[in-house]
């Protein structure tokens, strides 16, 4: 009897068992979608661009700000509401352009620096003169240099036409974030 039982109680457990896991299964699809919706951004999972130009602000000197309209300091500088239309409406990325890391959340700005390298290190002067860069800083290596640009200079275009240059090997913009932040 209870051989009989026990291979009846097995039937039934088998039986019962797919229809468990099936309703696991859906259960577990949703816990998983509704983690993923929590989660905040990752590089792998963001659509579009990491930074987002908030046309809005704009960074100025700590002591030309006014404190009512600072949003968030960088040391000497701080970020402040733009109160100028026309700086709201550019959408060029200028020294002082203020940026949103999508994944942290957090501010940043383009400081309008432009770190160079060089493919020879006596062109410096010549690279200075063509696209009227002010040095700011050579590093170790005499072709690595930080030249920086002038205040309404488009820097997406500067890039561009320094990375197609003949006297540059390569090229990036300077970006200021805080970056204590793990993400």
């Amino acid at each position: 009897m209870n051989t009989k039982l026990s291979a009846l109680a097995l039937l039934v457990i088998s039986m019962a068992l797919p229809a468990t896991a099936t309703e696991q299964d859906k259960e577990l699809r949703q816990l998983n979608k509704q983690a993923e919706q929590n989660q905040p951004a990752t590089k792998k999972g963001l659509r579009g661009p990491i930074y987002e130009v908030q046309p809005e602000l704009r960074v100025v000197e700590a002591h030309k700000a006014q404190s009512a309209d600072v949003v968030a300091s960088f040391g000497e500088q701080v970020v402040v509401r733009s109160v100028s239309p026309m700086l709201v409406q550019s959408t060029d990325i200028v020294p002082g352009t203020v940026v949103k890391n999508r994944m942290t959340g957090e501010l940043g700005h383009y400081s309008g620096i432009v770190s160079v390298l060089l493919k020879d290190a006596s062109q410096l002067a010549q690279l200075q003169k063509d696209f009227d860069l002010t040095l700011v800083q050579t590093a170790g290596d005499d072709r690595l240099v930080l030249l920086q640009a002038k205040a309404n200079t488009n820097l997406l275009k500067l890039k561009k036409a320094l990375a197609e240059s003949a006297l540059v090997q390569e090229v990036q913009l300077d970006l200021i974030e805080k970056r204590d932040v793990a993400y």
